[in-house]
């Protein structure tokens, strides 16, 4: 996203960005259902289930809406923005998040009565959903840019391919087939390299047409489902290797923060070097910059408003 923004050489990533975040959240937030679906039953849990995925989100987000809109004296803006009506510029994907958190206890009910009669009842109920969703059968409109209207829905197939990449993980990952899959480790790095570099590649222009990832939704999240199950599966392999190492790891701890306010940063390094120096920065420098500024904030708000929050008392116990 962070390239998307300040260059123009690197247009299209943050799409492809976004759909692997999206698909992520679907992957680790099935997770806890398919040790135990019964716990969509438990009221108490999944009052917590949602408590703590909105303690991630929201403080962190209210205060960078009040800083760019309250502060500014945009207070229709922010309210609209607070409540998840409107999102400009990147804030999109938070109102698209907060609508599949609004889905995923009827999602996660069905998954679990399917579940009762056959696990792969429960696994092909993902992609039918899929398709439903890409049909736009209903559409579900927010506030793009102060006046586009924006529909969200077929997102949520993005979010479903992640659950189904889980899914299959869980039941493929099993003491009859492990042997076969660790020894088939190295194939499934390489396949997660092609996916990652093509597909990169493809929503960069490279190859003379730019298949921008959000557009072609269907499809894209089928990608990300392959591209998170050759990572689960290739571990051992260099590609594995580098997608956990510490770099990596640091900057995807503060990832929430770093994506809030990188916008605002790279607003403000553009205007500081204009207005002082009377230059406009070369691209590549502009997002060095950015970065290093994004990052070093993101360590102080992660540290300072959003792990208190994902600890507190009030979530009980971390959100993830």
């Amino acid at each position: 996203m962070l390239a998307e923004h300040t260059t123009k050489c690197f247009k299209g990533l943050g799409g492809l960005g976004v759909c692997l975040f999206f698909s992520l959240s679907g992957f680790f937030l099935i997770k806890p259902f398919i040790k135990d679906s019964n716990r969509i039953l438990s009221s108490d849990y999944m009052a917590g289930f949602i408590v703590r995925r909105i303690m991630r989100i929201l403080p962190m987000y209210g205060i960078y809406l009040f800083v760019v809109y309250f502060l500014a004296f945009r207070f229709d803006t922010f309210f609209r923005h607070l409540f998840f009506l409107q999102g400009d510029k990147h804030l999109w994907t938070m109102p698209q998040e907060m609508f599949f958190y609004l889905l995923i206890p009827l999602i996660l009910l069905v998954f679990h009565l399917l579940r009762k009669i056959n696990i792969w009842f429960a696994i092909v109920f993902f992609p039918i959903l899929m398709g439903l969703a890409h049909s736009q059968i209903i559409q579900v409109n927010i506030i793009h840019n102060a006046t586009l209207a924006m529909d969200i829905s077929a997102n949520i197939g993005i979010f479903l391919g992640g659950m189904l990449a889980a899914l299959l993980f869980s039941e493929l990952y099993n003491e009859r087939n492990k042997q076969l899959l660790q020894r088939s480790s190295s194939f499934f790095g390489i396949c997660g390299i092609f996916l990652l570099l093509g597909f990169s590649l493809l929503s960069t222009g490279v190859f003379g047409t730019k298949v921008y990832a959000l557009s072609y939704p269907f499809y894209y999240d089928f990608l990300a489902l392959g591209l998170i199950l050759c990572v689960v599966l290739s571990e051992g392999t260099l590609f594995n290797r580098f997608l956990a190492s510490t770099f990596l790891r640091a900057v995807g701890l503060v990832s929430f923060s770093f994506y809030l306010v990188h916008f605002l940063i790279m607003k403000l390094v553009r205007s500081f070097a204009m207005s002082y120096f009377g230059v406009t920065l070369n691209e590549i420098v502009l997002m060095i910059i950015v970065g290093i500024v994004s990052y070093f904030i993101s360590v102080f708000t992660y540290s300072y408003i959003e792990r208190p929050c994902i600890y507190s008392r009030i979530t009980g116990k971390t959100s993830g």
